[in-house]
């Protein structure tokens, strides 16, 4: 999915240490995380799936010897035939 002229981002958020609120929400969910930071995203991602939400992970690793959870994120997200080592 790219954004084309005059599309937005309604809202990036970082981890502020407080329980996310999950809901079905009107747009895609968009999780990133790089090495040991990609665990606690992965519980996010699944739920906001299960909300009936429309879900993309970003995850990245120092190398492909370091990765985990490929298939489990695949599970999740919508696009995971875009996914790249």
């Amino acid at each position: 999915m790219a954004l084309r002229e005059g599309d937005f981002i309604l809202d990036f958020r970082r981890s502020l240490g407080l329980p996310s609120h999950i809901r079905e929400l009107d747009g895609t969910v968009v999780l990133v995380g790089g090495g040991l930071g990609v665990a606690p995203i992965f519980p996010q991602l699944r739920e906001y799936k299960n909300a009936g939400n429309r879900t993309i992970s970003i995850v990245g690793f120092r190398n492909a010897d370091l990765m985990f959870w490929e298939d489990q994120f695949r599970g999740f997200s919508d696009e995971a035939d875009r996914h790249h080592r």
